[in-house]
Parts: structure tokens; C-alpha cells; sequence
């Protein structure tokens, strides 16, 4: 049996959706054929638009889950460009079992001490040439790698010559 708070806020979405002219997330469409199983019958013409607009990220969420990537692998073929969208969602929401799909790159555990200080990210995109999104990524995962990672930041900001006082007054390394 569904849960009224569930479905009302269901309900709720699709009519912000479609008054803001927004798509859904991949991830929203992987869970429609997985998790919740709906039919293509029952989706609006913003989610099957954003479906048909996302199979590749589908695919690729897919082939990350250890127990679909052959089968990802196979269908590949025929789920980019040979297919329509609603051929494809039919193909996956019949091929898939009901199940929550997780792949690993979608989110981080968060801990207290994700909130990095904006100075220190934008100090450390700037020296390693990336963006402030990878930036944060890859401190979060370098943070669950090494239990030692501020005095190993600190570190690194002494070889830029900032103080070790200034790192964990102004980069936040307490």
C-alpha cells in the first residue's frame, strides 16, 4: 500500500515540473524503472522527454552495478540510437528486477567535517588545475582514505608557504 505523504508529494512534483518547464534527474528516471516499476503509460511528456534525453547516464549508472554491466554491455547496441525512448524505458523496466539500484559515484556519506572551508577548495582547484566541484569530490574521498588529511593538508599549504597558524585560522584545518 503507498504512502499518502508518498504520492501527494509524487503529485506535487509533476505539477512543479511541468509549471517550471524542468526535467527529471537520470537517476529519478533509473529509479521509475527499478525501484517504483512505473509503466511509460503512466509518465508525463517531461519525464519521458528527460528519458529519452538521458539513456546514456542510464546506461552508464547501469554498467556500474556490478551485476548489470554485461547485460548493459549487450543492450548497449540498441538502446543508443537504434531505439526510442519508450522502447528502451519497456526494454529495462521488463529486463530490470525490482530493486533500489545504487552506483558508487552518486553520492558521498556525509560527515560533519564535509563543509571544507571556500578558500582552502578554491586554493586547491587553483593548484591542481581543477573544478571546485571535482575539488570538493576529491577531498571528500581523500578524506575517507586518510585519517590523517588535515595535518596532511597543512602540509601541503606550508609548501606554498602559508603559515601553519593561517591554515587552520583562514583554510579551516583545525
Amino acid at each position: 500500500m503507498a504512502k499518502k505523504s508518498g504520492v501527494k508529494s509524487t503529485v506535487s512534483n509533476k505539477v512543479k515540473l511541468e509549471k517550471e518547464g524542468m526535467s527529471v534527474s537520470p537517476f529519478v528516471m533509473l529509479k521509475y524503472i527499478t525501484q517504483l516499476k512505473k509503466k511509460w503509460s503512466t509518465l508525463t511528456d517531461i519525464e519521458r522527454k528527460s528519458f529519452t534525453e538521458s539513456v546514456y547516464i542510464i546506461n552508464r549508472t547501469l554498467s556500474m552495478h556490478t551485476d548489470y554491466t554485461e547485460l548493459v554491455n549487450d543492450l548497449q547496441k540498441y538502446t543508443i540510437g537504434n531505439l526510442g525512448g519508450k522502447e528502451v524505458y519497456s526494454l529495462y523496466y521488463e529486463v530490470l528486477p525490482k530493486a533500489n539500484i545504487w552506483a558508487p559515484y552518486i553520492s558521498f556519506k556525509s560527515t560533519p567535517d564535509d563543509n571544507f572551508n571556500e578558500r582552502l577548495i578554491t586554493f586547491i582547484a587553483s593548484i591542481n588545475k581543477w573544478s571546485l566541484n571535482e575539488t570538493i569530490s576529491n577531498l571528500k574521498f581523500y578524506m575517507q582514505i586518510n585519517e590523517n588529511y588535515k595535518e596532511e593538508l597543512i602540509e601541503l599549504l606550508l609548501k606554498y608557504g602559508i603559515s601553519e597558524a593561517e591554515s587552520k585560522k583562514e583554510y579551516g584545518l583545525k
